[in-house]
């Protein structure tokens, strides 16, 4: 049984092949009907493919398409899978983002409730400063007395020994 390529080699290159490799007809435009239909029927080479080769390329265009729904099938899973993970990542993100978000609320509720007690104490705070310098200033006066108790005492020493 001859191949449909080896009746396309065999053709005359005036002829067309027809893609399904069944038929060859002569690409003449002069010719009348009824020349193309002696021409065709001259020239036609009816190549019925094997049955073997046809079920050889079912086959194989079965096992393409497969493996492009494998693969398909493979990419929408792994896309899934990566919008479920970018899900989880976004809830547990949004979970601490609130958990920050009430910490962050406390902080400034203590830092106001600070900040009330220190003006609260900001007069004694005044008074305690005040208090510190007058501190110092008795010292100062302590110190000042005693050196002049001490000199008092140098002078009275003199006089006494006289």
């Amino acid at each position: 049984m001859a191949d449909s390529s080896d009746a396309v080699q065999d053709a005359p290159p005036s002829e067309q092949v027809s893609r399904d490799d069944t038929t060859v007809t002569p690409a003449t435009e002069e010719s009348n009907d009824a020349e193309t239909i002696e021409a065709g029927e001259q020239a036609s080479v009816t190549s019925v493919p094997s049955d073997d080769t046809e079920v050889k390329k079912q086959e194989a265009c079965s096992v393409m398409f497969e493996k492009i729904v494998d693969y398909v099938e493979g990419e929408l899973t792994d896309t899934t899978a990566n919008y479920e993970l970018l899900k989880d990542l976004n809830v547990a993100a949004t979970n601490e983002y609130s958990q920050m978000t009430s910490l962050a609320a406390k902080t400034n509720e203590e830092m106001a409730e600070l900040r009330q007690k220190y003006e609260a104490l900001q007069t004694n705070f005044s008074k305690i400063d005040d208090l510190t310098v007058a501190v110092e200033k008795l010292k100062a006066a302590a110190k000042q007395v005693d050196e002049y108790s001490k000199s008092l005492e140098t002078k009275f020493r003199t006089l006494d020994r006289r």
